[in-house]
């Protein structure tokens, strides 16, 4: 296996110190110097003349042969290893594997892109806070910034993005404002598995910069008035629990009581477990503010992104007026594996993907990413009977829509 230097550090000492961090999943294997750190040890010790130590980071229990080991650093120590050494003057540690989810966790400040991978590999102390970031892939992340979040590639990928993300891609950056939306007591039945629900809840919401995983914004398309909301993956996979059932008719309601089309970007696995029947209740709570949205004769519309699932899919999510997915979401009930061990059959490759869903006619419309903003203001300007001209030529231009209403139920 062919290594090299992760690092090299300046001590206070002005020594210089080369640094190999080394992954194994399993703690019991083995690392050897001739197998796994012979360039290492050659790129420190020979061809760098002016280090003076070495140290690998690794996961084994037993360190190789002719090394000493100088400190076990656990998921339970991390927070405290890290206050000591910003406490003693350092300046900024290098995260490695499997330590780059859970560091993210002590960090003061989290940057996008590390938001953006859920991880970080860098720690640095700033003004007295520590700043948490994942430089990992720059150039790719920024090709894949620069395209919408869609792959560029023959594959056209379209990943997940946060709440705010959405918006800017949407409305366009400091084009909307995001509105407050309340928030009811955490942890209503003081749920705990593996750990406290509140704890996870604190950890989604340092995580991802969101109360709950349902932001509601307000601004323009193409100079129509709109109420929008957008589910953030990140945040505990989307799932619906009191605070997201809370923003999503706040939503609705603002947009009744402004008179304005509401639209919402839907992408989670359903109802949260950690509230169990309070979850469940939402389903039927949204679905009853959507009435008050057809009761007024306000646009209501979906745009699936992937996942869809669950409980979001046997409510709000399929009551739209119109119903649009981005290319290759899942949209899905029950899990692909489940409907197979139920029916006993192998289902298509294509199966609860949203050109299969299209087919099937539960989705009016597939709208890839670049063209959400322009096809949304078009429809709107149908809906609302805005645009008197929206002539032959721009229906030509634009998809067919099926713009009957669906009644809830």
């Amino acid at each position: 296996m062919v290594c090299s230097i992760d690092l090299i550090a300046e001590t206070f000492e002005n020594e210089y110190w080369a640094i190999q961090s080394k992954y194994r999943s399993n703690p019991k294997e083995s690392l050897t110097i001739k197998d796994d750190l012979s360039t290492f040890n050659n790129l420190a010790f020979t061809h760098c003349k002016n280090i003076t130590h070495a140290i690998v980071c690794t996961t084994v229990s037993k360190p190789p042969k002719k090394t000493k080991l100088i400190k076990s650093v656990g998921f339970e120590t991390l927070e405290t290893w890290l206050t000591d050494f910003f406490k003693d003057g350092g300046k900024g540690v290098s995260i490695t594997l499997p330590l780059k989810e859970a560091a993210l966790n002590y960090a003061d400040e989290i940057s996008n892109r590390a938001r953006l991978a859920s991880a970080c590999n860098v720690i640095y102390a700033k003004d007295e806070r520590l700043c948490a970031d994942c430089p990992d892939g720059y150039g790719f992340t920024k090709d894949l910034e620069e395209n919408l979040w869609v792959c560029p590639g023959p594959c056209g990928k379209h990943f997940r993005i946060s709440s705010n993300q959405r918006f800017d891609l949407f409305f366009g950056k400091n084009n909307y404002e995001i509105l407050k939306t309340p928030i009811p007591a955490d942890d209503p039945l003081e749920f705990e598995d593996s750990s406290p629900y509140i704890k996870k809840l604190n950890s989604a919401r340092k995580k991802t910069n969101q109360d709950c995983a349902v932001m509601i914004a307000k601004g323009k398309v193409e100079n129509i008035d709109v109420i929008a909301g957008a589910i953030n993956f990140a945040f505990m996979g989307g799932s619906i629990a009191t605070s997201e059932g809370e923003a999503i008719i706040f939503g609705i309601q603002k947009a009744v009581e402004e008179k304005k089309p509401f639209i919402i970007f839907t992408c989670g696995g359903g109802q949260r477990m950690h509230e169990s029947p309070l979850a469940l209740a939402q389903m039927t709570r949204t679905t009853m503010a959507i009435n008050e949205l057809k009761e007024n004769k306000l646009p209501y519309i979906v745009c699936l992104t992937d996942p869809t699932a669950g409980g979001i899919t046997a409510s709000f999510a399929m009551l739209g007026d119109i119903q649009i997915s981005e290319p290759g979401a899942l949209i899905a009930f029950a899990g692909r594996r489940v409907i197979e061990g139920t029916v006993k059959e192998e289902l298509p490759e294509n199966f609860q993907k949203a050109e299969h869903v299209l087919d099937c006619g539960f989705v009016d419309n597939i709208i890839p990413r670049k063209d959400l903003s322009k096809k949304i203001s078009q429809v709107l300007s149908i809906l609302l009977k805005k645009n008197s001209e929206v002539n032959s030529e721009n229906n030509e231009q634009t998809p067919e829509f099926n713009i009957g209403t669906r009644e809830a139920s």
